[in-house]
């Protein structure tokens, strides 16, 4: 009878070593095509937010350029409200997607920083084209005067936000794979064990 009872015991201990096993292989597999997938997604985020920024701020420069000469025309004002609209069209999504794989913290520093920079010396411009520089207030003269410094920080904060992504890419901290990563196996071990025991003596369904 003693070896029966011993004989089934290890019986049920192999099967739920077995089980855990198996769970802790398939979980493994599944964080791994998890973490692949927001890696891959994370680059092609990070790959449009550059190619956009950097048609945002050629725009500008473009159009900063016309605008010392004195030589802004319609269809150049038209070109470049037309960029401002292409990129306030995709602003929301970008932002979405930022937060979905970079968290809370990056669409501040986009939205805050990167776009509100790059906003200001638009505003700038926009204001100077619209009323001439010689209507401009003395305050509004120096801040258009110093347009290339705006430009400039601009550049400077987009270049360290991308910069920025491409480090949390390279740690693994993007997405739903960064807070599965961040958990400690020894609790995730303890969770399983728990849940296969019960299982196993008809605890839990």
């Amino acid at each position: 009878m003693l070896h029966f009872f011993s004989t089934a015991l290890l019986g049920l201990i192999a099967a739920i070593v077995g089980a855990y096993l198996q769970q802790r292989s398939w979980r493994h597999r599944s964080f791994e095509e998890l973490r692949q997938r927001e890696v891959s997604d994370g680059l092609n985020l990070i790959a449009e937010l550059a190619e956009r920024i950097d048609q945002r701020l050629v725009s500008q420069r473009s159009f900063s350029a016309l605008l010392d000469e004195g030589a802004v025309k319609e269809e150049d004002y038209k070109r470049y409200r037309e960029s401002i609209l292409s990129w306030m069209g995709n602003f929301s999504s970008l932002k979405s997607r930022l937060k979905h794989y970079f968290g809370a913290d990056a669409v501040r520093t986009f939205e805050g920083i990167v776009h509100r920079r790059m906003q200001v010396a638009s505003d700038i411009m926009l204001r100077t084209y619209k009323l001439g520089f010689e209507n401009l207030s003395r305050q509004h003269k120096a801040e258009q005067l110093a347009i290339s410094v705006y430009h400039s920080r601009a550049q400077k904060v987009a270049f360290d936000f991308l910069d920025n992504l491409n480090g949390a890419l390279d740690s693994g901290k993007i997405g739903k794979s960064a807070s599965i990563n961040d958990l400690y196996s020894y609790n995730l071990d303890m969770i399983s064990n728990s849940y296969l025991l019960q299982r196993f003596f008809g605890l839990k369904a």
